[in-house]
């Protein structure tokens, strides 16, 4: 799942990651699933998230953090807005940031989990 501005994300200790393109793979794995989400007509509140999110962040640098748990959390510092990634998102997202191969299944589970929660 995805947070805008979560209090949640305060609770965690967070590392940076310092991936040298993680900002940047980030970046189109949020476009992407805000369009997919879209399409899906589905989780509309994570669609706005987003879409605010994108639009006040465009063109500032994001800075990319990992809980010992897993979780991500993006925030942008000149905004103060940060996005808290949980569960399978964070898991795929994780994948694509490591280079990792991620498997259609896997992002399906993930599309259909956040599906089956709303």
């Amino acid at each position: 799942m995805i947070y805008r501005n979560s209090s949640l994300a305060q609770q965690l200790s967070w590392n940076r990651d310092d991936t040298v393109l993680a900002a940047d793979i980030v970046l189109v794995f949020l476009r992407g699933e805000r369009d997919l989400l879209r399409l899906a007509k589905v989780a509309k509140s994570t669609v706005a998230d987003l879409d605010v999110f994108l639009t006040k962040t465009e063109g500032m640098p994001l800075i990319v953090e990992r809980a010992a748990a897993g979780q991500l959390l993006i925030a942008c510092e000149k905004t103060g807005d940060s996005l808290f990634v949980t569960g399978k998102t964070a898991e795929v997202l994780r994948a694509y940031i490591d280079c990792q191969p991620v498997r259609g299944i896997d992002r399906d589970d993930m599309t259909l989990r956040r599906h089956a929660s709303i």
